[in-house]
């Protein structure tokens, strides 16, 4: 969306990003009105506002958009426009700007800005699919416990062969006037393999043919019928008797014999089934009188033993899952760091080929701060979790790099930092306060060879974080505003404390030490 009040120089915006092969569609707005009436009239992507609009304010403008959709990106373009009013429009929400003079830049801007929005968009939906599985995860983890505490002792067994023992013992108690088989099925192989029979050994002198053919660890060839019965996970009469039991693998007159002999009366199957999975079944072989429990609870006591066997399959499947996200996560991240970087090498190739110090140092300052920015990335993906870096390590790296670009041998710096992590929310913005307020010293503290320290402490203090920078240099002659600084760094430095919700105290004894808290909100 272009809100431009000039159709002349949107023309113009419009016909610089034609040019450039962009395939996009575009409204143009001039007022307040007419951009709210555009808002959600379709999906937008960017937006290029012009930073003066008679009758309105940019923050006007920023402050509409942000509360629409804070994550899609607002490039200011302008004909003119100074520090000042740079750093108000980054400070409401814009990500960069573009002088109107200047709009070649601007193709690739918005591309580089589409790209960046989807690829936080990415993060995001990863970030909140990895929180999904983990609540799954606990809401599974809290289901089993509360069935920890049933009468279901067999659940708090591991889930392998005693579920089936403990199952069919289980089922027997209850049944005493039966024969009980729990069967696993080998879904690899396509076997059904017999894991307990619970009152078969009683016969075990009058059957031994049938104790040997069906004993434990035997494995027969399911029918595709018999996997369509075992499907339905229902408790249900077995048609056929012995000879079906068997999958027909032993002669009928000789099933029909035993049958007579035991006074098998029934005979119930029921699948252990959860979803579309098998993972076995449960035999009831009632010998005589009718049961003394109903088919309801029978099927009460396999699902919950389903439960048990289920747990260990989902639990495999969701820490599989898990790391899939892990490692996606772990991948943006180090995709973006070594984006980051390749802007950072950029700056340093052209800030090569500039001769005067004052260009020269804006272009190590915009270095430096794309670098504190790849460095949270870095840290992230080399992070365990994903969420928060150790700050401790970042300042070190960082001041490290700092120290190295400026290249001044008569100034050391100090660092005291407790083990502290900071969510990445609160890790760049930081990140980029410490780069500026190094920076600054480093410039502007230490002239014509003076000796001296730069120290950053980070400590906790009363469940906020205390980051503290400091230096014995030259210091300020006079007092400082940083909602009055003319200098960007310094702008940049107030905007991101107001980010953080932070509070800062200025010393300029001795030096110039800045002191800034971080409240709970924004550490971990």
């Amino acid at each position: 969306m272009f809100i431009e009040d000039s159709q002349d120089d949107y023309l113009l915006m419009k016909r610089t990003i034609d040019k450039a092969d962009l395939s996009y569609d575009s409204e143009r707005v001039d007022t307040i009105a007419n951009l709210e009436k555009q808002l959600n009239s379709t999906h937008w992507d960017v937006f290029l506002l012009d930073y003066d609009i008679p009758g309105h304010t940019v923050d006007q403008f920023l402050k509409i958009l942000r509360d629409f959709d804070v994550s899609i990106p607002i490039i200011v373009v302008s004909g003119i426009i100074v520090e000042d009013q740079v750093a108000t429009a980054l400070q409401y929400g814009a990500r960069d700007y573009v002088m109107k003079d200047n709009l070649r830049r601007l193709p690739n801007v918005v591309t580089r800005e589409i790209k960046s929005y989807y690829d936080r968009k990415l993060h995001y939906k990863t970030q909140q699919e990895k929180i999904q599985i983990q609540e799954a995860l606990m809401n599974h983890n809290r289901a089993q416990e509360k069935l920890y505490q049933s009468a279901f002792d067999y659940l708090k067994m591991s889930p392998d062969d005693n579920i089936f023992k403990h199952l069919s013992t289980t089922l027997y108690d209850l049944i005493p006037n039966s024969i009980i088989t729990v069967n696993e099925y080998d879904s690899i192989r396509d076997l059904i393999v017999v894991r307990h029979i619970s009152g078969l050994e009683k016969f075990n002198s009058f059957l031994p043919g049938i104790m040997k053919k069906y004993a434990i660890g035997k494995e027969f060839k399911p029918t595709e019928e018999s996997k369509q019965v075992l499907m339905r996970g229902k408790l249900i009469d077995l048609n056929g008797g012995l000879y079906t039991l068997l999958f027909e693998q032993a002669p009928e007159s000789v099933c029909s014999f035993i049958e007579k002999q035991l006074n098998i009366s029934t005979i119930k199957t029921m699948g252990l089934v959860s979803g579309n999975t098998v993972h076995g079944n449960v035999v009831i072989l009632q010998l005589g009188e009718d049961l003394f429990i109903s088919d309801q609870s029978i099927e009460t006591f396999v699902n919950v033993a389903t439960v048990a066997l289920r747990r260990k399959d989902s639990e495999k499947l969701i820490k599989e899952s898990l790391y899939e996200k892990e490692v996606m996560l772990k991948e943006i991240h180090h995709r973006v760091k070594n984006n980051l970087q390749i802007i950072s090498s950029l700056l340093e190739l052209q800030s090569m080929q500039i001769k005067e110090d004052e260009t020269k140092y804006i272009f190590m300052d915009s270095q430096s701060r794309v670098k504190s920015m790849a460095l949270v990335h870095e840290k992230i993906y080399q992070s365990e979790d994903l969420s928060s870096i150790n700050y401790r390590e970042y300042i070190d790296q960082l001041a490290e790099y700092l120290f190295s670009s400026y290249n001044l041998p008569h100034v050391n710096y100090y660092i005291d930092s407790d083990e502290i992590q900071l969510p990445i929310d609160a890790a760049i913005p930081a990140g980029i306060i410490i780069n500026e307020l190094i920076s600054n010293s480093l410039k502007h503290a230490f002239p014509d060879g003076r000796k001296g320290t730069v120290s950053v402490e980070l400590k906790n203090s009363d469940n906020h974080v205390k980051l503290s920078v400091m230096d014995d240099g030259v210091g300020f002659k006079k007092e400082i505003d940083l909602r009055k600084s003319k200098s960007l760094g310094l702008e940049l430095v107030h905007a991101l404390i107001e980010q953080l919700n932070a509070k800062v105290q200025i010393e300029t004894v001795n030096g110039t030490k800045f002191t800034i808290l971080i409240p709970p909100s924004n550490n971990s």
